[in-house]
């Protein structure tokens, strides 16, 4: 990175300052200006004595100097010097400042360059592989705010396997900010999503294979306090988890069922679509 900073601004600086010491020392340096020749004022030639001798008209014009030898001329021999020491001064501050700033060099966002979805799952795979975490006993799923919890498939294995990993650093990054989540529902067979879509609208608007769930590429998650679901937003404190989550799931390429017209905030889902639905687990 260093090499990649200075090195463009380095020649440029070299030349600028080899052109003003040139400078410098060639038109402002009093000692290299020789000391000027008067010229010997012309003889005046006699007149002819048969010739009428007419008057001599001649136009007084001001005397311009050149400013630089005028300015030369002013200064001292040792203040000269000076015009010599002032390009040095300036390509070193400008060195200077520029080192001084190198540090503060950031990434650009993903989002804004070329990078496909594709490209940032690749660069997210090509990292450390992240395990699941243990399976939490199912008496934490069961009198929650969310009926029939306790009969939700919670196996990362029925992920598909890039999301998991997506997921999985989400989890990371959730639980950085103090909100440690916890897998409620993944995988969803099309017999399940039909159930919960003839309960009616305020449970889903999606019945089978219109939702995600069914293709291993959705999760419902909630976060976790003192080792207990939270999953009403009512809580204050869920209320931050569900936005934390918004922002951490927008950063990893995620839709988040937040910014839906029917609010699902525990759910996030991959934005690729689907090309075959998971098979469904053995009973």
């Amino acid at each position: 990175m260093f090499d990649s900073l200075i090195l463009p601004i380095l020649f440029p600086l070299a030349a600028v300052l080899a052109l003003l010491a040139w400078m410098g020392w060639r038109f402002f340096y009093p000692g290299h200006f020789p000391t000027p020749r008067t010229k010997p004022a012309p003889r005046a030639e006699a007149l002819p004595r048969h010739r009428l001798a007419w008057p001599r008209l001649t136009l007084a014009l001001p005397r311009v100097s050149i400013p630089h030898i005028a300015l030369a001329k002013a200064l001292k021999p040792r203040e000269g010097i000076l015009w010599l020491i002032l390009p040095l001064l300036m390509a070193a501050s400008t060195v200077a400042i520029t080192l001084c700033f190198s540090s503060h060099h950031t990434l650009e966002d993903l989002s804004r360059t070329g990078i496909g979805p594709e490209q940032e799952v690749g660069m997210i795979l090509g990292e450390e592989k992240l395990v699941p975490p243990p399976a939490l006993p199912p008496s934490t799923f069961v009198g929650t705010d969310r009926p029939n919890l306790e009969t939700a498939s919670r196996d990362w294995g029925l992920l598909d396997p890039r999301f998991t990993q997506i997921l999985l650093r989400l989890f990371d990054k959730m639980h950085k900010r103090g909100y440690p989540m916890a897998l409620l529902e993944g995988y969803r067979s099309p017999a399940r999503q039909d159930t919960l879509a003839a309960k009616g609208p305020h449970v889903t608007l999606a019945k089978a294979f219109q939702s995600k769930h069914q293709f291993g590429l959705a999760a419902d998650i909630a976060p976790m306090r003192e080792g207990k679901l939270v999953i009403s937003e009512r809580d204050p404190w869920a209320a931050g988890a569900y936005q934390a989550l918004g922002e951490e799931a927008a950063a990893l390429r995620l839709v988040w069922g937040g910014n839906w017209k029917l609010h699902d905030l525990g759910h996030v889902e991959w934005h690729t679509e689907p090309r075959s639905p998971r098979p469904a687990p053995l009973p």
